[in-house]
C-alpha cells in the first residue's frame, strides 16, 4: 500500500490524500481564463514522479522537468505540486530544466 498522506510543516495537520490534492490544483490552474490555451494535456507520468518525490523530500522539491513539452506539461504539473505542497506550509526549491531550447524557455518562464 502506497502512503499517499503528507503531514504539513508544523506537524498540526495532515492531507491524507496528497495525489488529490496536487490533482486538484492541476485542475485549477488549467481552468484559468488568463492561461487558456497555454497549458495542454501534462504528462500523467511526470506528474506521479513530481507527486512521489514531493512526498519523499518536502522540504526539498526541485523538479527536473525534461519531457516533451516543457510549457504544456512541465511547468503545470510543477505548479500543480508546488501549490499542493505550499497549502501544507512547505515551499518548493525550485525548477530545473533539462531539455529543448534552453534560451526560449526561459524567456517564457
Amino acid at each position: 500500500m502506497v502512503n499517499k498522506s503528507l503531514k504539513s510543516r508544523d506537524r498540526s495537520q495532515v492531507c491524507e490524500d496528497f495525489v488529490c490534492a496536487s490533482q486538484t490544483w492541476l485542475s485549477k490552474i488549467k481552468r484559468l481564463s488568463i492561461l487558456k490555451g497555454v497549458f495542454g494535456e501534462t504528462n500523467q507520468c511526470e506528474l506521479v514522479g513530481f507527486i512521489s518525490y514531493a512526498l519523499a523530500f518536502p522540504d526539498n522539491f526541485l523538479a527536473l522537468v525534461d519531457t516533451y513539452d516543457v510549457m504544456k506539461s512541465g511547468v503545470p504539473n510543477f505548479c500543480a505540486v508546488a501549490l499542493a505542497l505550499n497549502d501544507l506550509g512547505y515551499k518548493a526549491r525550485g525548477i530545473r530544466l533539462n531539455s529543448g531550447d534552453l534560451a526560449y524557455l526561459s524567456c517564457c518562464l
